[in-house]
């Protein structure tokens, strides 16, 4: 990429002659298992990782799972799940996962950094074990197989008006008076927040999460355990917001 169209074509050149005359399309349609997608007309650039998960699941034969809407189940919930009450088709995905947790931990990492911010929150919990997985680590990561298995074709899309964020933008608007002029004025929008005490964790700490939205597209999100355990949910949410001022000042 660049501005330079002459020194473009020079490099074209040069891999030509290293590499054999090559195909050069004005628009990238697979980056790093991305797969990207423009539409002048529409206004619209759309990145999917449907590859790259079906190739997730083929090379760790876990093809035959079904898949749900979301990544979580009531089962999620207990501190000790007991895997002797499984049926032996689950059991058999939960140990292939056992033997490829860490690979299909980096995996899903990657997934949830390029184009699966829904993923995030779940992806940041189950890969806590990414050396000895807890029984409760493996089922969200099992969970997370079969949610990605469903929404596989699920796509981050960049829109040049009209996203779904800037409808909520706009009912914010109309609803908090004295947010109206600041948000309309805008063009870079950040939500963030923080849950209470994860009881799955030895210390009991709290989660924080946020994401970034220029003119009503999303461009940055993430999920972080805390470091320091709050006693309260005001003050996990201050912990949060000191978190990400320390960000903010540092220029990150």
């Amino acid at each position: 990429t660049g501005t330079d169209n002459k020194k473009i074509e020079d490099l074209r050149e040069k891999a030509n002659k290293r590499f054999g005359e090559g195909q050069w399309t004005p628009n990238v349609d697979s980056f790093l298992g991305i797969n990207c997608h423009h539409d002048i007309a529409a206004g619209t650039f759309t990145m999917d990782v449907a590859s790259k998960i079906e190739q997730l699941l083929e090379d760790y034969e876990l093809g035959d799972l079904n898949g749900i809407d979301v990544p979580f189940n009531a089962e999620l919930d207990k501190v000790d799940p007991d895997f002797s009450k499984f049926d032996d088709k689950k059991k058999h995905h939960l140990d292939i996962i056992r033997k490829n947790f860490a690979s299909s931990c980096g995996t899903c990492i990657y997934l949830a950094i390029t184009v699966r911010p829904d993923i995030a929150t779940i992806c940041n919990r189950a890969c806590r074990g990414m050396h000895g997985p807890t029984n409760h680590q493996l089922l969200l990561l099992y969970y997370l197989m079969r949610y990605l298995r469903k929404t596989k074709h699920d796509a981050l899309v960049y829109r040049r008006a009209g996203s779904a964020a800037q409808n909520s933008f706009e009912l914010l608007c109309d609803t908090f008076n004295e947010l109206g002029q600041q948000l309309k004025q805008r063009p870079i929008i950040a939500y963030a927040d923080a849950d209470f005490a994860d009881k799955h964790d030895a210390r009991l700490r709290s989660t924080s999460g946020y994401c970034i939205f220029v003119f009503g597209n999303l461009v940055s999100w993430g999920s972080k355990r805390q470091s320091l355990t709050a006693k309260s949910t005001m003050a996990a949410e201050l912990v949060h917001d000191n978190f990400h001022a320390r960000r903010i000042s540092v220029g990150e």
